[in-house]
């Protein structure tokens, strides 16, 4: 099925207006679908081994970026699966687990900022290559409906 498109927001599948339940495949069963949208910051947070694992709010920085600003501390590492120098962590648009996070590779594109960035562990955000005591970054930003992350030093 296609995979539609909406400004500032993320497309979260189709829905069987008959049922409500989230369709997976395309099936003569179904007689009208919806697509379902997620305003991806009206109540977001980010969770990680960098938040010690409580939902931390974003910081607004114009209608389309927000961002985390944290520092690497080594006793980070263990927590969410994250190794040594490592973060772990996803985007919850409603800041708890009901609903979809942002992380898995269908969802986020990762910008190629000074921290690499891949789809990871239990499909968590990792970056890598961190050091101790160093501030970074994390910038969200939805470009059409696409959301993108990246992660840079703070100098």
């Amino acid at each position: 099925m296609p995979r539609p498109k909406k400004d500032g927001c993320v497309f979260d599948g189709w829905y069987d207006t008959v049922s409500n339940e989230r369709v997976y495949e395309c099936s003569s069963e179904y007689t009208s679908l919806i697509a379902y949208w997620i305003d991806v910051f009206s109540n977001a947070d980010i969770i990680g081994n960098m938040t010690y694992n409580a939902g931390e709010a974003l910081t607004k920085e114009d209608d389309v970026t927000y961002s985390y600003t944290f520092t690497y501390l080594s006793d980070m590492a263990g927590i969410w699966g994250a190794e040594a120098n490592q973060i772990a962590f996803k985007l919850r648009p409603n800041s708890d687990w009901d609903g979809t996070d942002f992380s898995s590779k269908e969802e986020v594109t990762l910008d190629k900022y000074e921290v690499y960035c891949f789809q990871g562990i239990s499909e968590n955000i990792v970056c890598y290559n961190l050091v101790d005591g160093s501030t970074y970054k994390i910038t969200f930003r939805l470009e059409g409906s696409e959301l993108r992350v990246g992660v840079s030093t703070v100098q």
